[in-house]
Parts: C-alpha cells; sequence; structure tokens
C-alpha cells in the first residue's frame, strides 16, 4: 500500500490535457485498491487559481474551466483524503524556505508531505509534482518523487 501526495501541478495534469497528463493519470490508476491519493488543503485554491488563469489567458474557456472545477471538486470530497492545515504544518513550511527556494505555496504543499511521512512512518510515502525545484526539495527532504514530465 502506498499514499501519493499530489501537489497542485501534479493533480492538474489529472484533468488538464498537457504534457505530463498521461503520465500521472496512468500512474495513479496503477496506484490500485488500497492505495491513498492525498491533496494539501490549499490544493483546491491552487487548482482554481490555476483554471482561472488559464481562462483569463484565453487558453481554456469559462464553461470548460466551471466544469473542471466541478470535476475536481467532486473528486477531492469522494477520490482524495484532504491533509488539513495544522500549525506544525505552517512552522515546518517556514524553516523549508530557509533550506529551499521555494514559493510559500510550494513550501506549504512539501511540509504537507513530510508531516503525512512523519504521521505514517511504516507507509510509504510518493511526493508527486511536475515542478523540478519543489521536487529536489522533496528529495533533499528524503521523500521519494514522481514527475509525471520525466519518462
Amino acid at each position: 500500500m502506498a499514499t501519493i501526495y499530489l501537489d497542485t501541478s501534479a493533480v492538474a495534469k489529472i484533468y488538464l490535457n498537457e504534457a505530463g497528463s498521461s503520465s500521472i493519470r496512468e500512474y495513479v490508476d496503477a496506484s490500485g485498491e488500497g492505495n491513498f491519493l492525498v491533496l494539501f488543503a490549499l490544493t483546491e485554491i491552487e487548482f482554481r487559481s490555476l483554471i482561472r488563469r488559464k481562462e483569463r489567458a484565453g487558453g481554456l474557456d469559462p464553461e470548460t474551466g466551471n466544469e473542471l472545477i466541478r470535476r475536481f471538486e467532486a473528486h477531492a470530497r469522494s477520490n482524495y483524503f484532504t491533509q488539513p492545515i495544522t500549525n506544525d504544518i505552517l512552522d515546518h513550511a517556514l524553516h523549508l524556505l530557509d533550506r529551499h527556494p521555494l514559493k510559500a505555496f510550494d513550501a506549504l504543499q512539501l511540509a504537507g508531505g513530510l508531516d503525512l511521512r512523519r504521521s505514517s512512518p511504516r507507509e510509504k510515502i510518493v511526493f508527486a509534482s511536475a515542478d523540478t525545484r519543489l521536487l529536489a526539495a522533496a528529495n533533499a527532504e528524503g521523500l521519494q518523487t514522481f514527475n509525471p514530465l520525466e519518462p
């Protein structure tokens, strides 16, 4: 049994058709029964922001954007475990920013993955992201990673 911790760049590829989409879909589908797909509580905000930015840039029509958000929200309730924000995660994110060149939300995503590993030491945790800087920090922190953009 494994836990796949999906950051926003990875989970977005499940819903959008872009580079790495087929890879992450296959990886998540191959995870099989009994495995957990985990999102950080702020992923819904980042996902909606990503969809709305694509609409404003003309790369996505609003009707499609709304449908993607509806599908993601339904899956968030039924297919994903949502990890809550805690003070420990916020504190850990601050320290990660001192050690790695991360954006604030990326530090929170990584702190969430590390907190999950700490609370489930016997479980295999895979941190999935398409952000190479975030993946490098996750590797440096000892997490197993998956990049849907790499073969």
